[in-house]
């Protein structure tokens, strides 16, 4: 059975496109780049949010603050990084 598996000519079960991989692996290198020139008060939300998945509310609480500077930075931050990715020559979808 799993002798068939490997048969001479079956379609290949996983395909691995080496340039978009490549491509995909230089876009999270540009990214983690540029979310390191945020000032970390700015930083620190976006990854807190984006990278951890906890919301406004978990990450005030963290941070000791209430929800809206919360939500305030991570505006700024979006803002700063699509700015910066724009320069860097992303188009927005």
């Amino acid at each position: 059975m799993v002798d068939s598996f490997w048969r001479w000519g079956q379609p290949e079960v996983f395909s691995v496109d080496v340039a978009t991989g490549c491509e995909h692996e230089q876009q999270r290198t540009q990214v983690r780049e540029l979310l390191e020139t945020l000032e970390p008060e700015l930083e620190i939300p976006l990854v807190l949010r984006y990278f951890c998945d906890l919301d406004s509310r978990e990450i005030g609480e963290l941070l000791e603050l209430s929800d809206s500077p919360v939500r305030s930075r991570l505006r700024a931050a979006r803002k700063l990084l699509a700015a910066e990715l724009i320069k860097a020559g992303y188009e927005h979808d």
